[in-house]
């Protein structure tokens, strides 16, 4: 079995660099550590920049959460009578306002309801003109009972 050693240096005694050839020309102390400043300052804007390009999104993290997704308000929609649903003019997600159409219901109930009342509409309207008619010939007999009259007192 071999054994290796390490040289460590204690705190009293500092390596011994040699000079650094950069391009031809030696450099001091002074000038490596420069070097050194700049090669940290180029390698901490390298982990500002690769921290901004995570966080606008280049990189996608995807968490699961167990929780409990609550409305901000609730609203009950209801049908008065029941039916059949046959048109749902909105889509899922769509934001809708009061008084707008969700959906389209077709109720036989209603339907005959609403047969019933057209045909009272229709009555009352035949009633009206019939009225109408009636009126106009009161005022016609009206009209020619003056007019006798009025020739009868222009004749004594």
């Amino acid at each position: 079995m071999t054994t290796r050693a390490t040289w460590l240096p204690t705190v009293d005694e500092q390596p011994e660099f040699p000079e650094l050839e950069l391009g031809g020309r030696s450099t001091s102390a002074s000038s490596r550590r420069l070097l050194v400043a700049v090669v940290a300052v180029v390698l901490a804007l390298m982990v500002v920049c690769g921290s901004l390009f995570v966080t606008l999104g280049a990189a996608v993290d995807v968490v699961t959460v167990a929780g409990v997704i609550v409305p901000s308000r609730l609203v009950d929609v209801f049908a008065v009578e029941p039916g059949e649903v046959v048109a749902v003019p909105v889509t899922h997600g769509m934001r809708v306002a009061r008084g707008d159409t969700l959906l389209v219901l077709r109720s036989d109930q209603l339907s005959e309801q609403r047969q019933q009342l057209a045909i009272m509409v229709d009555e009352q309207r035949a009633l009206l003109r019939l009225a109408a008619v009636d009126t106009t010939a009161d005022r016609e007999r009206r009209r020619a009972s003056v007019d006798a009259a009025q020739s009868y007192d222009g004749r004594r």
